[in-house]
């Protein structure tokens, strides 16, 4: 039996509680598990990160959360910042870039907000607040066929911000993206993240990535996915944080390799 419930603040530093979590497809002759008894706190105000092999189930986890996939088994327990929600309770953040190609970059980034029933007035001034934080203010009346990819995703994050839900949902949002392009917008989603003290919970395939963006790294097996291990990284790389910062201290090598080591021993079933 599957429950999604909302309780009072009698953990004021938790944002959501998973209780052996289930998930499974049916694939007609036979199911498939994606998750099998996974157990995780989410922190109120916290980068929480996790990594993976490939169809381990990071995406489905996330569904999940966001109310998109059903699971078979289990509980999740979300924990309200207050008592009358008037927004969306999570955003979520694909990789590839989920802009509109038909609305420019201040319509896009309202569009949450109009969904929810905000005014125009109220929700252009949020819309033009997220747009100038991301750097795009001379873009703001340009449609997406104009921008680079990182300028779209920009706009993605920008929106996903604008809406003020309770939890951000990021599923690889720049894997897309080259490297250059990728390390400024991670440094924009950290001053961002920073300025707003917003609950994430952020899916890559990037190690370097986990380790510069998350306070803790959640490590999963192979299909049906569990939690192998949990790092705290903030313990090690305090915040505030930079990501050259990072990526040149000494203990970084050793962080990458203890996630590398559990990852590539073969697990589970992956075919």
């Amino acid at each position: 039996m599957t429950h999604i419930g909302f309780e009072s603040d009698t953990q004021p530093d938790t944002k959501v509680q998973v209780e052996g979590l289930r998930v499974e497809f049916d694939l007609g002759r036979r199911k498939i598990t994606a998750l099998d008894g996974i157990d995780l706190t989410i922190r109120r105000g916290e980068f929480l990160v996790i990594v993976g092999p490939s169809g381990c189930g990071k995406t489905t986890l996330l569904r999940v959360l966001a109310g998109l996939e059903e699971f078979n088994g289990g509980r999740i327990l979300i924990h309200p910042d207050s008592d009358a929600v008037q927004r969306p309770d999570s955003a979520m953040v694909f990789q590839e870039h989920g802009v509109f190609p038909w609305m420019k970059v201040r319509e896009n980034v309202a569009f949450g907000l109009k969904a929810s029933g905000m005014g125009r007035k109220e929700r252009q001034r949020i819309a033009v607040e997220y747009i100038e934080r991301v750097g795009l203010a001379p873009f703001a009346d340009a449609y997406p066929h104009q921008l680079s990819g990182g300028m779209r995703q920009r706009v993605s994050v920008a929106r996903a911000f604008a809406t003020d839900a309770q939890m951000l949902l990021m599923d690889e949002p720049f894997a897309a993206l080259d490297e250059q392009t990728k390390l400024v917008l991670q440094e924009l989603l950290l001053r961002i993240w920073q300025e707003t003290s917003k609950t994430v919970l952020y899916v890559t395939h990037s190690l370097d990535e986990a380790l510069v963006l998350g306070d803790r790294i959640i490590v999963m097996s192979g299909r049906p996915g569990t939690i192998k291990d949990v790092i705290d990284v903030r313990s090690v790389f305090p915040r505030p944080r930079q990501v050259a910062a990072v990526r040149t201290d000494g203990r970084y090598g050793a962080m990458f390799g203890r996630i590398w080591n559990q990852l590539r021993q073969p697990e589970g079933d992956q075919a």
